[in-house]
């Protein structure tokens, strides 16, 4: 709608069909996207130019009909360019991801097996002046290596499963806190044993156990048991809960000392090698009921306390001409709630669909001490209608409400004002091969600014598409 608001053009594709019969098989998807530049953005409240594409290709090989293996492979270009966006730091830049992946499942009778191996590297290349010394030359490249392998072995009444997984993270980078433009080379290992078994006491109740031991090569040795729960009551009453603790590791860039890099091209973030990793307990008991006809619900209460909690906080601190932000563990924090949620098939072609969530966090120590969590919002709230109006055509719509939060900043407690958004569509089968798409997004036409929540969107926003079959 809004003429400052540049149009975007995208274009998917999907392929799949045996090379083979029941031997060998081809996926193939891409996408390509074209994004004209917002005319704000400059005041960093627009959306850069913006070229797209990715394409990743799939082979299934089916030695015997007890085995598979998959190879797969893909790449992706982002590029950007005109302007200092919100949402980029450089006035032209290109982000590449390229991955790749070897599987193998085998059905032995007795059990099942999955094993696998992949790669993901993620750079970028970025162009600007030789005065903006921060970023000129620069290309971060961040490559992460995962091996992984379960089995899992039914019997009479137990599903059990073991496993392990192997995780390398590598990343190349100058280390801008030096300033001396040189490329460093980190990298940490984190390997992890697990095993679960679901037990099936009785024919209405199940009872889940596990355990994770988590070997950090900078945080050591971490347990993380579990223990969960689900009664049949009756045909329309489920409950479910349990108990179960959480171990997450800092990132690795978040821990190298005196490294920096921008974030939105307003702040400045550095390692901070006194970072400790995260852990929890984490509490949920869940209902569910259903009419075993058209109409459904549940509701779920949750209570997570933390120790040690991964955030940042803005600081009043400047660096080269950035704000400073700083990472920082809370000691002690909770996030508890309730998540409700509902579906009424109204008649065969209309049905009604809703969800909402309340929570409540608060931070038990440090500076913000009584405070909320940065980044936590109070309420979410969704409701979605779809009517089948015949065999070839359906419509839609959908209301989401996103309640205030409190920013990540020490200096001021403003949370972001909550917002409402609409959004209106349908689809129209043409042939049995072509289907047409349209929607019009943001109804209510809220626009975000990234003073106020820290992001940017589109206004209210004509989409439209065809999806062709064959």
């Amino acid at each position: 709608q809004h003429s400052d608001q540049g149009n975007a053009r995208q274009t998917q594709f999907y392929l799949s069909g045996p090379l083979k019969e029941d031997f060998l098989g081809l996926q193939v998807w891409g996408r390509y996207l074209d994004r004209q530049a917002d005319n704000d953005i400059e005041q960093t409240n627009g959306f850069s130019k913006a070229d797209h594409r990715d394409l990743t290709a799939r082979l299934a090989f089916t030695p015997t009909v007890d085995h598979d293996i998959l190879l797969e492979a893909g790449a992706t270009r982002l590029k950007n360019g005109d302007g200092m966006s919100a949402n980029w730091a450089t006035r032209e830049q290109q982000n590449n991801r390229d991955h790749w992946s070897l599987s193998h499942q085998g059905r032995w009778g007795w059990a099942t097996s999955d094993i696998a191996l992949s790669q993901e590297t993620s750079s970028r290349e970025g162009k600007a002046t030789p005065a903006q010394t921060d970023i000129y030359g620069r290309k971060p490249e961040v490559k992460n290596t995962v091996f992984d392998a379960k089995l899992v072995v039914p019997t009479a009444h137990n599903v059990s499963t073991v496993g392990l997984q192997w995780n390398e993270s590598e990343l190349t980078d100058w280390n801008q806190g030096l300033g001396d433009r040189v490329d460093y080379k980190f990298s940490v290992v984190q390997k992890a044993l697990f095993a679960e078994n679901e037990w099936s006491v009785t024919d209405s109740f199940a009872l889940t156990t596990g355990l994770r031991l988590d070997e950090h090569e900078e945080y050591g040795a971490h347990l993380s048991p579990r223990v969960y729960g689900v009664w049949r009551a009756t045909d329309q009453w489920t409950l479910k809960g349990g108990i179960a603790r959480g171990f997450k590791a800092p990132e690795l860039r978040a821990v190298v000392e005196d490294y920096a890099y921008l974030r939105r091209n307003r702040f400045v973030m550095f390692g901070n090698p006194d970072l400790k990793p995260e852990t929890s307990t984490n509490y949920e008991v869940s209902a569910l009921w259903s009419n075993r006809d058209n109409l459904s619900g549940g509701v779920t209460l949750f209570y997570n306390d933390f120790q040690d909690k991964l955030s940042t906080v803005t600081t009043d601190r400047v660096w080269n001409g950035y704000i400073v932000m700083d990472r920082v563990n809370v000691d002690k924090a909770i996030i508890q709630g309730v998540e409700l949620n509902g579906q009424w098939d109204i008649t065969p072609s209309v049905l009604l669909k809703a969800n909402y969530t309340y929570t409540d966090s608060e931070q038990k120590s440090g500076a913000n001490k009584g405070a909320p969590l940065a980044l936590t919002p109070e309420q979410k709230a969704n409701v979605r209608t779809e009517w089948a109006i015949n065999d070839r055509t359906q419509a839609w719509a959908s209301l989401s409400y996103y309640g205030e939060e409190t920013g990540n900043t020490l200096t001021t407690d403003k949370p972001a004002p909550g917002y409402t958004t609409a959004d209106l569509g349908g689809s129209f089968d043409v042939t049995d091969s072509l289907t047409l798409n349209a929607s019009l997004n943001n109804l209510t036409d809220k626009r975000l600014d990234d003073e106020t929540y820290g992001t940017v969107n589109y206004g209210r926003t004509l989409w439209m598409g065809a999806t062709l079959n064959f």
